[in-house]
């Protein structure tokens, strides 16, 4: 089985308050930087890996495109 399956297969049934409270534990633990951005580019979501990985606070980035915390000679990489 795929670690996708068992997370989705994990959180089957579960109502989408408790799956956002599960998605916010695993958020938090992760050491990675996660960032996600709506269809406009601009940050949702970003972690507390990500906050101290770019040096930025999380509530600063929200609402700003990724450009504030990825420097110019990695955007390239990040930015699809």
């Amino acid at each position: 089985m795929s670690d996708s399956n068992v997370v989705r297969n994990g959180t089957q049934g579960l109502s989408m308050e408790l799956t956002r409270l599960v998605l916010d534990a695993v958020l938090s633990a992760t050491a990675d930087a996660v960032v996600a951005t709506d269809r406009d580019g601009m940050i949702q979501v970003r972690n507390p890996g990500a906050a101290r990985i770019f040096r930025h606070h999380t509530d600063e980035a929200l609402g700003q495109s990724p450009d504030l915390i990825i420097s110019k000679r990695f955007r390239a990489r990040h930015i699809a």
